[in-house]
């Protein structure tokens, strides 16, 4: 039998378990880098594979069209996770075609032909969904490495387990665990804790309601010059709500806030401009700047 140039130049890289095996990995690493330059290659692999299995042409259709999500598939947005999603249900049909195929043929070369296209198209498939750039799969659980941290006593980890549970990211909402973790990073004087802790007694969130409890955390925050605990803590002086009303010190908390850039504490103070004498915008502003 008569071996084609281009055959005899290849030597023994012309198989269709090499074919198989290359357009599998291009179309991995195509996805994981996006590189469309290893896209082409992979469809030219593909039909490379194509070439030297030669199926007859119902097989062709059967083979090629449900390949071609799998060879699209580098060129998609990493992403848009759909798009791997979408592939493998294609490709869950395609497989029974492929049973439903198998069964009619008693060609050899069509059963090859069959056998190889699964092999590439389904393990493309399933590695390339499970190594797309942003899969965890194999990452470490973001919720079980913040308490790992949490419970050596990383306030850090312990304020941002806290919010988790609090706005249930990741976890199932628990606002009494999430007031537990806020407390201990609170204790050791994270100013964002504070902050929280306050504004859950403010809510009742996990704990009965407590306004006074809520502006204790506020101003311990606030002494760090935490913004938005400062715009907070302005407000509840401003209305009286857990302390005693007292313009001055609204003054001085709004102001603060304000200059960091908070937009509440700069709302409030344009809503109650007329609310403070000149006298106690002078003395909050003085306050202000001594800290």
């Amino acid at each position: 039998m008569n071996t084609s140039p281009g055959k005899q130049l290849l030597g023994p890289l012309w198989n269709w378990p090499f074919l198989a095996l290359l357009t599998m990995a291009l179309s991995i690493a195509a996805y994981v880098t996006g590189s469309p330059a290893l896209a082409i290659a992979t469809i030219g692999a593909f039909a490379g594979l194509l070439w030297r299995l030669q199926p007859s042409t119902p097989m062709l259709f059967v083979i090629v069209l449900p390949a071609l999500p799998i060879l699209v598939l580098p060129l998609v947005d990493p992403s848009a996770d759909y798009g791997a999603l979408i592939s493998m249900a294609v490709l869950l049909v395609w497989t029974g075609i492929v049973c439903g195929v198998w069964r009619q043929t008693e060609d050899l070369n069509d059963r090859i032909a069959l056998l190889a296209c699964v092999v590439v198209v389904m393990a493309t498939g399933a590695f390339v969904y499970v190594m797309k750039p942003g899969s965890t799969l194999f990452a470490p659980n973001p919720v079980a490495t913040l308490q790992t941290a949490a419970d050596s006593g990383d306030a850090n980890a312990q304020f941002a387990l806290a919010v988790r549970y609090r706005n249930g990211d990741g976890v199932d909402q628990d606002y009494a665990k999430a007031m537990d973790l806020a407390r201990r990073s609170a204790d050791q004087g994270n100013a964002s804790a504070q902050t929280l802790v306050g504004m859950m007694y403010r809510n009742g969130e996990g704990v009965a309601a407590d306004a006074s409890e809520a502006a204790s955390y506020y101003e311990k925050a606030a002494e760090q010059n935490d913004p938005w605990a400062e715009s907070l803590l302005g407000g509840m002086y401003l209305s009286g709500e857990g302390v005693e009303q007292n313009n001055v010190l609204a003054y001085k908390w709004l102001t603060r806030a304000a200059a960091q850039g908070n937009a509440g504490a700069r709302s409030l103070l344009d809503a109650a401009k007329d609310t403070f004498t000149d006298d106690e915008k002078q003395q909050g502003e003085q306050q202000a700047a001594q800290n």
